[in-house]
């Protein structure tokens, strides 16, 4: 059975502004990637309405340290109240998304997730 340990528990960030989702996934994303971390997308949720829109994410980036470890580490994301608007910057216009990006963090040490320590002697 894994043995689950806490190293960070429920870090959060909030933003309110201007900002472009689809970047900002692609940021996270790449990041974990340079760093060698796999991903297993949980939750993509999108709620439309007619004046805005929540989108509800939820990504565990993993890292397998050695055969008997694992990092894992929980992305929840909440972006609401979503609206969308145009920015024109040097002449070229943007499509970018205005509303709250919240995030929640946890992270943890998942030794022995493939049950080798109870399954062999």
């Amino acid at each position: 059975m894994a043995e689950v340990r806490t190293l960070i528990d429920g870090k959060s960030l909030s933003y309110e502004g201007v900002f472009n989702i689809r970047d900002l996934y692609k940021v996270i994303d790449t990041w974990f990637r340079e760093r060698g971390y796999d991903k297993q997308e949980i939750k993509n949720w999108e709620d439309v309405s007619e004046s805005e829109k929540q989108v509800v994410l939820e990504i565990i980036p993993y890292k397998k340290v050695s055969d008997y470890a694992r990092i894992d580490i929980r992305i929840f994301m909440i972006f609401s109240r979503l609206s969308d608007m145009v920015i024109e910057k040097d002449s070229i216009k943007h499509k970018m998304n205005k509303g709250r990006a919240e995030f929640y963090f946890d992270a943890y040490v998942v030794t022995d997730y493939e049950n080798k320590w109870e399954t062999r002697p």
